[in-house]
């Protein structure tokens, strides 16, 4: 349901809280570490750039790191920044022949679900992320 732009920042951003000191990440080792092609993150750390959420420096000794503590950064930033948007067609369960068919409250409701979703993501920071294993 969530695209890959966001699973794989979302898991760049948890890989570099993990760092200590503040240590710039450059998209080369992210793409290494992650298994996330090197184009494809370069494009998302960009992004994140753009958006305020990260800093990059060029140069040999070059990198990317945050703007601001990663306590203050929320998942919902960086959903809006990767520019997220509930999926209104696909079903939840992954049965949309039969949600077509019958009357389904899961998927009747959820502009409730999302509205939850959204709530709870504002809450979670970058460093709530680093009580999960990447």
């Amino acid at each position: 349901m969530l695209p890959q732009r966001i699973k794989y920042g979302v898991k760049a951003l948890a890989y570099m809280s993990f760092k200590k000191g503040g240590t710039l990440c450059t998209a080369r080792e992210i793409s290494s570490e992650l298994n996330i092609p090197k184009e494809f993150i370069s494009k998302i750390l960009q992004t994140l750039v753009n958006n305020h959420i990260l800093f990059s420096k060029k140069g040999h000794h070059g990198g990317f790191y945050f703007t601001e503590t990663t306590e203050s950064i929320t998942l919902h930033q960086v959903y809006s920044a990767l520019d997220y948007k509930p999926d209104n067609e696909d079903c939840y369960l992954g049965m949309e022949a039969l949600c077509t068919q019958i009357f389904c409250d899961l998927c009747n409701d959820r502009e409730i679900l999302h509205r939850k979703f959204e709530s709870i993501i504002k809450k979670i920071t970058i460093k709530d992320l680093r009580k999960i294993e990447l």
